[in-house]
């Protein structure tokens, strides 16, 4: 006896029970939030601060210590190398959670489960109900996002801005028929609010995955005319205005204040010597990144998908193909717009991730009932022969990353090496330091309050003239390849009114302490 090739023949996974009882809101939502809940929060405040969560963090402290709240401050001085909104949020998490590393990091937990939630929510509407679990899921399961729903940086905050201006764009691209005034003001408003987020919490990073969307809608129905929808211009025009006062005021306050703003520009991230096999292959590693997740972008090309999208079962989701075309089609416009521009870390490519993991609702659908021919038994193998089975291993892959990744976490974290600061330097004292801010804030925080006694930590301009704080004044270099500040005093000649009363390393970075004698 033949097997069976045809699409009506086809036994799909959708004829199982479990489908059917998964198919509800409440129970989706659970296990989203579950799976989410296993991976995103624990021990999160367990590692003290690394990497950059310094530099987000302290401005929030600074606020809720009677700072400024428009213009973050890093030690004293006007910190807007990232626009405020992270610092913010931290400092309202800081003010129901207290000024801790779990806190802090909630913001961006919270921010990729809700990414998750919001994934379940726009695949339920184009691909049905078990489309939006697998996307849901798929949001949770995606390795790429692990570290930074675990970090107290800007990350998960800014691809949650653009995921929902992204989705929302596409939502009202694929609008069919009339819609009520209601959903014209839900979709202009989470599109605005999408976008509002997304800037505040990283600038214009994700700018290229949202237009990129907009692109696609382009692309796929052949006319410009999809950006006259109403809803997306007004949430562009609305988001301009909010951003356009909200920055203008910081412009006005920076203007006031004494001590010159620190700013980045984006040169610091495009093209570098060195570098153009690194972004040459930065959309297969991006793409590579992304697994298991990715995989589905495979599924809405090729002869199949046309007859998929034209045969009776399209009818009952008439939005599943082009939302899944689209999706995929700005995926690689994305990413070769980042190409182009000179993007070398495919860490920034996150926020094009974003869309991706909608993508695997389209694979879940076509699972279970929509896909033909050959299409499903090639879905199951990539699932490693059951929904379950992928969901059960990814499940235990996070958990173990999470717990694996704590160690190494301890040993980078600046805790340790600010209490050795704080071991040799008074109550009360002065600290000078530059580069070590720098390049690890967070050293200087716990130096300044882990012991509970307060210490001033200044962030003073040490490379120029190479100067010497007053006497008894303490004073921070860095003396690391990267950095060179104890060569540069010791050019000038500046070591003779400083004793050394410490030495320290945190990850790559080593520094001495000094205090100024009379």
């Amino acid at each position: 006896m033949k097997p069976p090739t045809d699409e009506t023949t086809i036994r799909p996974v959708a004829a199982s029970r479990w489908t059917s009882m998964l198919s509800g809101w409440p129970i989706q939502v659970v296990l989203v939030l579950l799976a989410a809940g296993m991976i995103h929060w624990p021990l999160l405040g367990s590692a003290s601060f690394s990497g950059t969560e310094g530099h987000r963090a302290i401005p929030g402290y600074h606020m809720l210590e009677g700072g400024d709240w428009l213009v973050p401050e890093l030690f004293g001085r006007p910190y807007l190398r990232k626009p405020p909104g992270m610092p913010w949020a931290i400092a309202g998490a800081s003010a129901l959670l207290g000024q801790t590393e779990l806190a802090a990091r909630a913001v961006s937990a919270m921010a990729a489960t809700a990414a998750a939630v919001l994934a379940l929510i726009f695949a339920r509407r184009w691909f049905g109900a078990i489309g939006g679990l697998y996307a849901g899921l798929a949001q949770v399961f995606m390795p790429v996002f692990w570290s930074s729903a675990r970090s107290a940086d800007i990350d998960s905050l800014h691809n949650l801005g653009v995921q929902l201006a992204s989705l929302s764009a596409l939502d009202i691209i694929l609008a069919q028929g009339r819609r009520g005034i209601g959903s014209h003001v839900c979709g202009t408003l989470a599109l605005t609010g999408g976008l509002v987020l997304a800037a505040l919490a990283k600038g214009p990073a994700g700018a290229t995955a949202f237009a990129s969307v907009l692109i696609a809608g382009i692309l796929f129905h052949r006319s410009a005319r999809v950006l006259f929808r109403p809803g997306i211009g007004a949430g562009l025009v609305l988001s301009a205005v909010i951003l356009s006062v909200i920055y203008m005021l910081i412009a006005q306050r920076t203007a006031d204040l004494p001590a010159a703003p620190v700013l980045q520009t984006v040169d610091d991230f495009l093209w570098e010597p060195g570098q153009t096999m690194r972004i040459l292959l930065l959309m297969p590693t991006s793409l590579l990144m992304a697994t298991p997740a990715s995989l589905a972008m495979l599924f809405p090309w090729g002869p199949d998908a046309f007859a998929e999208a034209r045969s009776p079962k399209a009818e009952e989701t008439p939005r599943a193909f082009p939302a899944a075309r689209i999706l995929s089609l700005a995926v690689l416009i994305s990413l070769g717009m980042l190409t182009i521009a000179g993007v070398s870390n495919p860490r920034y490519t996150m926020a094009t991730q974003m869309l991706i993991a909608p993508i695997a609702g389209y694979f879940g659908l076509g699972l279970h009932g929509f896909f033909i021919l050959k299409r499903p038994p090639i879905a199951q193998s990539m699932l490693l022969g059951h929904p379950m089975v992928m969901c059960i291993g990814m499940l235990l892959a996070g958990m173990v990353t999470v717990w694996l990744s704590q160690p190494r976490l301890s040993r980078i974290g600046g805790r340790e090496a600010g209490a050795k600061i704080a071991g040799v330097i008074s109550p009360g004292s002065n600290i000078w330091a530059d580069h070590l801010i720098e390049a690890r804030p967070d050293v200087l925080w716990y130096a300044s309050n882990g012991d509970g006694q307060a210490r001033k930590v200044e962030w003073k301009a040490l490379s120029a003239d190479c100067p010497v704080p007053p006497v008894n004044h303490y004073l921070i270099l860095r003396d690391d390849p990267q950095a060179g500040e104890l060569s540069r005093y010791q050019q000038a000649g500046r070591m003779s009114r400083l004793e050394e009363v410490s030495a320290g390393s945190v990850y790559q970075y080593t520094f001495r302490v000094f205090r100024v004698r009379e």
